[in-house]
């Protein structure tokens, strides 16, 4: 009777954490089309940013883009810890192996691109770089963030729908 109510309450908190994991990924598209809205924002106010004090507005508005991105690496992070946690166990089936990997190396991938743009910002107060180059970096990280979120939501719902049944 114990291993019973156990089990049960073990399900539904597994249950739980595949409902939040699914409703996460909405929020992480949200975030990302944020983040694309201001990327091309900041794209195109920089080619109009000709006199000193635009280039100041221009500047902040790559900080912010950075917090941005930060947040939602940070979102995505705790999102795949919790994701490889539920779902890695109950994985046989080699193909989603294959998928878990896949998502695995998307959280490499995000961890690499929030370096680089630690360091464009830092080659940029160093006066390596010039604000434009740095705009157009965050711009080209910010389609290469889109597109593994993309991939990441697409991949990770297919796993979760298909490892659920054995947690709900």
């Amino acid at each position: 009777m114990n291993n019973s109510l156990k089990m049960n309450s073990m399900k539904e908190k597994e249950s739980f954490i595949a409902g939040k994991l699914i409703r996460d990924h909405s929020e992480l598209l949200k975030s990302m089309e944020e983040i694309v809205k201001l990327a091309n924002a900041l794209r195109n106010s920089m080619s109009k940013a000709e006199v000193s004090n635009e280039f100041f507005n221009v500047l902040k508005d790559a900080i912010y883009l950075s917090f941005k991105i930060s947040s939602l690496l940070a979102k995505l992070d705790e999102h795949m810890k919790l994701e490889e946690e539920l779902i890695k166990p109950y994985i046989q089936d080699e193909r989603l192996k294959r998928e878990l990997d896949v998502l695995i190396e998307g959280t490499r991938r995000f961890s690499e691109i929030e370096r680089e743009i630690s360091a464009t910002l830092e080659n940029y107060r160093k006066g390596a770089i010039a604000l434009d180059d740095a705009v157009k970096k965050f711009v080209t990280f910010v389609n290469e963030l889109q597109e593994i979120v993309y991939q990441h939501v697409n991949v990770s719902d297919r796993i979760l729908h298909t490892t659920r049944k054995y947690f709900t």
